[in-house]
C-alpha cells in the first residue's frame, strides 16, 4: 500500500525508473506534457538497452520530438540540453512536421564538439512521412563547411537520378536505389562511420532494409565547424542550405555505433522506442 501511495506522489515514476530515463521524463513533464505509464516504460526500456548494448555513450545527442510541444520536442534525452526549432515547423503527437521552406531544427553544438572525427561519427533521423517531389533536391540532415567541401555529413536524395546520398567527411558517396521515388525514402535514415575508409548508409522500413551498405575507400576529412541539424544542412556560418519536407519522429547525432549488428540493434531499439511511445508504425 504505501509502496503504491509512493508511486502516485511521484506521478508514476517508478522506483525501478533508470536514471538518466527518470530525469528526461520530469524534464518532459516540466514542460506541461503528459507523459503515460506506457511511454514511461518505452524510454525506460530505451535507456536501458542502449547502455546494455554498449553504445550509450556513443549519442552524443538524442531528439524525440512526439509531444505536439516545442520545449518538450527540443530536450536532448542524453544532456537534457536543448535544440533549437527554427522556421517552419507543426509540433503533432508523434513527430514534428518541417514545412521545406523555413523549417528545420539545430542541436546547438558542432560536430566538433560530440567528438566526431575522420573515423567514428554516426547522424540519424526516423522519417515519418516523406512527401518531397523531383523539385525537393534537399538534406534529411547535415553539417557543412562553406570553404571545404570534404567538411561534410549529410544525408540527402538527388532527384533526378532517384538516388540516395550519403557523406560523412569524404566525397559524396551514392548508393542507388533503383529509380524509386525520393517520397518513398522514409524510415530510419542512418550514417555510420566507423573508420576512415568504413562508411556505411541504411534505410529501415518496417518490412525491412531499403538500403543497407556499406561503402568502402572514401577519402576522409574532418568534420565541419558547424552545428548539427535536420531537415537542412547547416554551415560553419550557421546558414542552413536549403530545407527538407518531412516529419521527423526521432534524431540522433555522435561518434560511431560501432560494428554492422550493433547498427541494427540501434536501428531496432529507434524503431521501438518510437512506435511504442506514439503507437503510431514506421513506413
Amino acid at each position: 500500500m504505501n509502496y503504491s501511495l509512493g508511486n502516485m506522489l511521484s506521478g508514476g515514476m517508478l522506483a525501478g525508473l533508470d536514471m538518466d530515463a527518470r530525469a528526461y521524463i520530469a524534464a518532459v513533464r516540466a514542460t506541461g506534457v503528459s507523459v503515460s505509464a506506457t511511454q514511461v516504460t518505452a524510454i525506460n526500456n530505451f535507456y536501458k538497452n542502449c547502455k546494455s548494448d554498449g553504445y550509450y555513450t556513443s549519442l552524443k545527442r538524442f531528439f524525440l520530438p512526439i509531444w505536439s510541444n516545442a520545449s518538450a520536442n527540443a530536450i536532448d534525452l542524453i544532456g537534457l540540453t536543448s535544440g533549437t526549432f527554427v522556421g517552419g515547423v507543426t509540433h503533432s503527437s508523434g513527430f514534428v512536421r518541417f514545412n521545406g521552406t523555413t523549417g528545420y531544427f539545430r542541436d546547438n553544438a558542432t560536430v566538433i564538439a560530440h567528438g566526431m572525427t575522420a573515423s567514428t561519427a554516426h547522424a540519424m533521423a526516423l522519417v515519418y512521412n516523406n512527401p518531397a517531389t523531383a523539385a525537393d533536391f534537399a538534406r534529411f540532415y547535415g553539417a557543412y563547411d562553406t570553404v571545404d567541401a570534404t567538411k561534410e555529413i549529410t544525408a540527402f536524395s538527388v532527384t533526378s537520378a532517384s538516388q540516395s546520398q550519403s557523406r560523412i567527411y569524404g566525397v559524396i558517396a551514392a548508393v542507388n536505389v533503383n529509380s524509386v521515388a525520393v517520397s518513398l525514402q522514409e524510415g530510419i535514415l542512418l550514417a555510420n562511420r566507423s573508420s576512415t575508409t568504413d562508411h556505411r548508409y541504411k534505410i529501415s522500413k518496417t518490412a525491412g532494409f531499403f538500403i543497407d551498405g556499406q561503402i568502402a575507400n572514401l577519402s576522409s576529412s574532418t568534420p565541419p565547424a558547424a552545428k548539427m541539424a535536420w531537415a537542412t544542412r547547416n554551415s560553419n556560418l550557421d546558414v542552413p542550405n536549403t530545407f527538407y519536407p518531412a516529419d521527423y519522429g526521432a534524431m540522433s547525432v555522435g561518434i560511431s555505433i560501432g560494428n554492422n549488428a550493433l547498427l541494427n540493434t540501434y536501428i531496432s531499439r529507434v524503431k521501438t522506442l518510437w512506435e511504442t511511445c506514439t503507437g503510431l508504425t514506421l513506413p
